[in-house]
């Protein structure tokens, strides 16, 4: 299947990849249609022209809302699981979330290759799921079980989200381990390259956060991750430039994270039930 992978250096899925790979490719159809990119704006203008709200680099959070976090991220694993794919020779995994009793949620983009689908639960066991529908944009997907699910998790607002807000991330970042709890701030809105309506944080994600839960410190989901962008990027077609003459030692990269606002996913999930 065709892929534009000149795309991701942009707007990145997060599901993971074979051992080689270094991103996703995600299927023509998954992504926006070369219309939506904007040529009167420039990258170095992206920021603060295509979106409502920027990242808020390292937060010091109060021991507190850390504390809070972790007791927020804990009670949400139960109902996180692992998300296993195998179509031919092609690997990959991804994150989802139990909404109910027999639905779980996760992005269109990590079942998109199809194929068979590995659940797994916090404890070890493993749910038998079948796809209900999928979504190109927003990027959703709905599966269903018939199997008993260990846990559920409660939906919010996405609607009353303030800025600077702490919000709880748990998923399966390859990098970094399985039903990892992560902590970052809202920071606005965007319709990036005309994804629609899109909340974005600073919570850090990376290949297998695709479809994590994004939850407030009351334990509500308010978003579904899908992707992230890289501040200052460019734009697909763009001549890149060097950067500064500095030899690093390390890499950092400064990126927010992007989610599906917890409205669009219900009402597809209504749509799709």
């Amino acid at each position: 299947m065709a892929t534009r992978r000149g795309f991701l250096g942009l707007l990145t899925g997060f599901a993971g990849g074979t051992a080689l790979a270094t991103y996703t490719s995600i299927p023509d159809e998954y992504l926006p249609p070369r219309e939506a990119l904007p040529p009167e704006i420039r990258p170095e203008e992206m920021d603060t022209r295509s979106t409502t709200g920027t990242t808020t680099g390292d937060t010091e959070f109060p021991e507190d809302v850390r504390e809070r976090a972790r007791e927020v991220g804990l009670a949400t694993r139960d109902a996180v699981v692992y998300l296993e794919l195998r179509a031919g020779n092609r690997y990959s995994v991804g994150t989802g979330w139990i909404l109910d009793d027999t639905h779980i949620v996760t992005n269109g983009h990590v079942v998109a290759q199809g194929g068979e689908v590995t659940c797994y639960t916090a404890d070890g066991d493993t749910l038998d799921v079948e796809l209900v529908e999928a979504s190109q944009r927003p990027d959703v997907a709905l599966l269903r079980t018939t199997d008993d699910v260990p846990a559920t998790l409660s939906t919010g607002s996405a609607e009353d989200l303030e800025r600077n807000q702490p919000l709880v991330q748990v998923g399966h970042p390859g990098s970094v381990g399985n039903w990892v709890i992560s902590l970052g701030t809202f920071t606005g809105r965007t319709g990036v390259l005309g994804t629609g309506d899109t909340l974005k944080t600073s919570v850090p994600s990376a290949q297998g956060s695709s479809g994590s839960p994004l939850v407030t410190l009351d334990g509500d989901v308010v978003g579904l991750t899908y992707a992230s962008t890289i501040e200052r990027g460019r734009f697909p077609g763009s001549a890149p430039e060097p950067t500064d003459d500095r030899v690093r030692e390390s890499f950092r990269t400064n990126s927010a994270a992007l989610h599906v606002p917890i409205e669009r996913v219900e009402s597809l999930v209504a749509e799709w039930s």
